[in-house]
C-alpha cells in the first residue's frame, strides 16, 4: 500500500474484495509497532490497516519491518556519494532491513499459511544502528567518507517541502523520525 492519504480506504477495499472472492489467506507487510492508537502518523495508519485485516475474518499473518536497508540507494545514495547528507532521526537506533529478506519470510509464510496463521511478526536486521551508524558503515564499504549533519524536524520538514513532497508525505516521515 503506498504512503497516500488513502491508504488506509485503499487496504480496506482490497480486503473487501479479497473477502467477496474467497481469498483463503492475507500476508500483510505493515510496520514495527503498529498500532490504531498510536500518536505517530505511520504507526497508526498501518495499525488501523492491521486492526481492519484482524477483523475481516480472513487467516492472516502480519509481518513488521521496522527500517529498510534500500532507503539508502533511493532516498539518500545521491548525498552519500556528495559525501554529506542530512538526518533530523537523533541518535535512536533502527534495525534497518532489506527487503529481499522481508519477502523471503512473506513467501515462507504464504507457503506455510497454516503454520503462520494469526502470527504477527516484527522482523528486524541483524544489528541496531542509528542512521550515522548505518551511513558510516556504508562510507566504509564504498571507501569514502561521508560527513552526517543532524538537523531539526522543523529543518527536515521545509527541507521536504522545497523537494515538492505533499504534507501527507511529510508527515509520515517525520512521525518515522
Amino acid at each position: 500500500i503506498p504512503n497516500d492519504e488513502r491508504m488506509i480506504e485503499f487496504a480496506k477495499n482490497a480486503v473487501d474484495i479479497a473477502r467477496q472472492l474467497s481469498v483463503k489467506f492475507i500476508v500483510h507487510s505493515s510496520c514495527a509497532g503498529a498500532n490504531s492508537n498510536s500518536a505517530y502518523k505511520m504507526v497508526r495508519y498501518q495499525g488501523t490497516i492491521d486492526d481492519y485485516i484482524r477483523e475481516s475474518g480472513i487467516p492472516y499473518a502480519i509481518t513488521r519491518p521496522q527500517s529498510f536497508m534500500q532507503n539508502f540507494l533511493h532516498f539518500y545514495a545521491h548525498d552519500i556519494r556528495q559525501g554529506e547528507t542530512y538526518s533530523a532521526t537523533g541518535r535512536g537506533g533502527v534495525s534497518w532491513i532489506d527487503v529481499r529478506d522481508i519477502a523471503a519470510v512473506n513467501a515462507k509464510i504464504i507457503l506455510n499459511p497454516q503454520k503462520y496463521e494469526g502470527c504477527e511478526l516484527e522482523l528486524t536486521g541483524s544489528e541496531i544502528l542509528s542512521f550515522k551508524e548505518a551511513v558510516n558503515k556504508i562510507a566504509d564499504e564504498i571507501g569514502r567518507s561521508v560527513r552526517v549533519n543532524e538537523i531539526s524536524t522543523e529543518d527536515a520538514r521545509k527541507g521536504m517541502r522545497l523537494a515538492g513532497l505533499s504534507k501527507f508525505n511529510i508527515d509520515m516521515l517525520s512521525s518515522i523520525n
